[in-house]
C-alpha cells in the first residue's frame, strides 16, 4: 500500500499557555510545559465537530485535485468524538462529499493507536479486491471531553483531523505489522460515563458525578505501561521484517507528549534527527496525531519520498501498533 496524499485540518481557534496562565495562575506552567511540550493548541469551536474538520481536510485535497470523489472506493473514519451516538461519521462523510453510495464505509473507535490499524485494514481491502482508492479519516475533538479544571489533560490535548488517500503500493515490498492490546488497563485512560454501563452523570450529582463525563487519565501508569510495551513492539516489527534500526529514516510515534517521546527516544536509542515531533503548537491530536505528524514532516522535508518510516501508535484500550511504510 502507498499513502498517495495527506492533508491536516485544525480549528481556527488557538488557545496558548499564556491564556491558561491568566485563567489558572496556581498551575505550575514551567513544569507542565516541560512534560507536555505543548505551548498552544487548536480548539474546536462550539458546534464544530470531528466531521466538520474531516470535511475541511478533504476539501484541501479536492482543491488541488488530489481528491476526486468519484474515485474513492472506501471510507474508514476513526474518531472517539463522533457527531452522534448513532449513526457513525463514515456514512455522513460519504453524503457530505458526494461519494458513490455503493462504497465500503466503516467507523472505527480506537484513538491514538488507530492509524497503523487503519493502514492494515486498507491493505486487506486492497488484497481482497473490495477497494483500491481508500479514504482514511482520523479526526477528534477531545477538548469537548476535558474537564476545565483538569490540568493534566487541559494543557495537553488539541483538536484536529488528518485525511489520507491510500492506494496499492509496490507488490514486491510488503511489511508485516505489529499490534497489541491489554484491556486490564482500560481505566487508566477513559471516560467512565455515557455508554450503556454507566449513564451520563448529572449536575445534581455534584462534581463526583459529572467528573465521570470527562476524560480521566492516570498519566504515570499510562507512561509506565507504554515504556514497557513500545520498545518491544519496535524491536519486533524490525525483526519480523528483517530491517535494522539504522535502516529506518524516521520514527513517527503517536505525538502523546514530550515526556512520552523523550522516554521512548532514550529507551530505543533513536537519533534526534530521526525522531519526528510536531505537537508543540497543536497539542495531542489523538487519532490524527500520527498522520498529522507525517504530513508536517513531509512538508518540512524532514521526511522525503522513498524513505523507510516506522509508524507507532499507543493509547486508549490500552492498545498499541507499529508498522513500516515506504513514503
Amino acid at each position: 500500500m502507498k499513502i498517495q496524499a495527506l492533508a491536516t485540518a485544525l480549528p481556527e481557534k488557538i488557545v496558548t499557555n499564556e491564556e491558561f496562565r491568566k485563567q489558572y495562575p496556581q498551575w505550575d506552567f514551567p513544569r507542565l510545559e516541560k512534560r507536555t511540550g505543548v505551548s498552544a493548541r487548536h480548539v474546536a469551536a462550539q458546534g464544530e465537530t470531528a466531521l466538520d474538520l474531516a470535511i475541511k481536510a478533504c476539501e484541501m485535497l479536492a482543491a488541488d485535485g488530489r481528491l476526486k470523489p468519484e474515485s474513492i472506493d472506501a471510507v474508514l473514519f476513526c474518531t472517539e468524538s463522533p457527531d452522534y451516538q448513532i449513526p457513525g461519521n463514515a456514512g455522513l462523510l460519504q453524503s457530505k462529499l458526494g461519494l458513490e453510495t455503493g462504497i465500503f464505509c466503516l467507523d472505527v473507535n480506537m484513538g491514538c493507536s488507530a492509524y497503523p490499524y487503519l493502514l492494515q485494514v486498507a491493505h486487506g481491502l486492497h488484497l481482497s479486491g473490495v477497494a483500491e482508492r481508500i479514504l482514511i479519516i482520523t479526526s477528534d475533538t477531545y477538548t469537548k471531553y476535558i474537564h476545565p479544571d483538569d490540568r493534566a489533560t487541559r494543557v495537553l490535548f488539541g483538536d484536529g483531523a488528518a485525511v489520507s488517500i491510500i492506494i496499492p503500493g509496490d507488490s514486491n515490498e510488503r511489511f508485516l505489522p505489529v499490534f497489541g492490546s491489554n484491556g486490564d488497563g482500560y481505566d487508566r485512560f477513559w471516560i467512565r460515563n455515557g455508554g450503556a454501563r454507566y449513564e451520563k452523570g448529572t449536575l445534581d450529582e455534584g462534581d463526583a458525578g459529572t467528573r465521570g463525563n470527562y476524560v480521566t487519565m492516570n498519566g504515570i501508569k499510562v507512561l509506565s505501561f507504554f515504556n514497557t510495551v513500545i520498545p518491544e513492539a519496535v524491536d519486533k516489527v524490525l525483526s519480523i521484517n528483517g530491517v535494522t534500526k539504522e535502516e529506518i529514516d524516521a520514527f513517527v510515534f503517536h505525538q502523546a507528549s514530550e515526556a512520552a517521546l523523550e522516554s521512548l527516544q532514550r529507551l530505543i536509542s533513536i537519533p534526534e534527527k530521526k525522531m519526528i515531533r510536531s505537537f508543540s503548537h497543536s497539542g495531542n491530536l489523538v487519532s490524527a496525531s500520527i498522520p498529522a505528524a507525517l504530513d508536517s514532516a513531509l512538508k518540512a522535508s524532514k521526511i522525503r519520498s522513498g524513505q523507510l518510516i516506522l509508524l507507532c501508535g499507543f493509547g486508549v484500550g490500552l492498545s498499541w501498533s507499529a508498522v513500516l511504510i515506504r513514503v
